[in-house]
């Protein structure tokens, strides 16, 4: 089987984890605000995308400003480099393997219309 965007996801996988580490190991209090960039970001994209459907552009806003409070929280209270690299690390090792075992085994799609290639084994 042939996996069209592996190359891709792994390369920008690699990518966003140089970027972490290098804010994590050379820039550590702007880690922060590297966060607050790509929630706006993700921001941006939810206006751009669920402009036409009112309630779940709401529902999707709630739950953004709510994990940017608790990732604000973290940051203020709770943040050790070492273990915040560690879970960088783990969910693109998840998101990889997750998409590979997916793309390979899944056959029953979970929400063809919002993710259409999202299987439950994946």
């Amino acid at each position: 089987m042939v996996f069209k965007n592996i190359f891709y996801r792994t390369i920008t996988s690699l990518l966003l984890l140089l970027i972490f580490g290098f804010f994590i190991f050379y820039y550590d209090i702007y880690i922060k605000y590297l966060g607050y960039l790509i929630y706006f970001i993700i921001f941006i994209e939810l206006i751009f995308y669920f402009r036409k459907n009112i309630y779940i552009f709401l529902i999707s806003s709630t739950y953004l400003f709510i994990s940017l409070i608790c990732l604000n929280v973290y940051f203020n209270q709770f943040y050790i480099k070492e273990e915040f690299l560690y879970v960088i690390l783990l969910v693109i090792v998840f998101d990889i393997t997750s998409y590979i075992f997916g793309s390979k085994y899944g056959k029953l799609k979970i929400l063809p219309t919002i993710s259409p290639n999202k299987t439950y084994f994946g």
